[in-house]
C-alpha cells in the first residue's frame, strides 16, 4: 500500500484516495480563477501548522504580494520565514 501525505484540505484527501502519494511530484494545472494558487497555498499553510517546511516558488507575483494573499485567509508566514521553515521566491 502507498503512503499518501494528508493535505488537510476539505474534500481533497477524499478525491486523492488519503492524500498525494509520499515523494511524489504533483504538478497542479488548471484555468485562471480555478483556486490552483489557493490550494497550493493552503497545502503549505497546512504542512507549516505539522511542523512542516514549504517552498513557494511563483513567477509572477512578488514574494510581499504572497505573503499579502496569504495573510487574507489568515495564513501568517511570517513567524515560519523568521525562524527559516517557509521561503516565498
Amino acid at each position: 500500500m502507498t503512503k499518501r501525505v494528508v493535505t488537510n484540505i476539505p474534500g481533497l484527501d477524499e478525491i486523492l484516495n488519503g492524500g498525494i502519494p509520499e515523494r511524489n511530484v504533483v504538478l497542479v494545472s488548471g484555468g485562471p480563477g480555478t483556486g490552483k494558487t489557493i490550494m497550493s497555498q493552503q497545502f503549505l499553510w497546512n504542512g507549516l501548522q505539522l511542523g512542516e517546511p514549504g517552498i513557494y516558488v511563483a513567477l509572477e507575483e512578488h514574494p510581499a504580494q504572497i505573503r499579502q494573499n496569504m495573510l487574507q485567509f489568515g495564513w501568517n508566514v511570517r513567524l515560519f520565514e523568521e525562524k527559516g521553515g517557509f521561503c516565498s521566491c
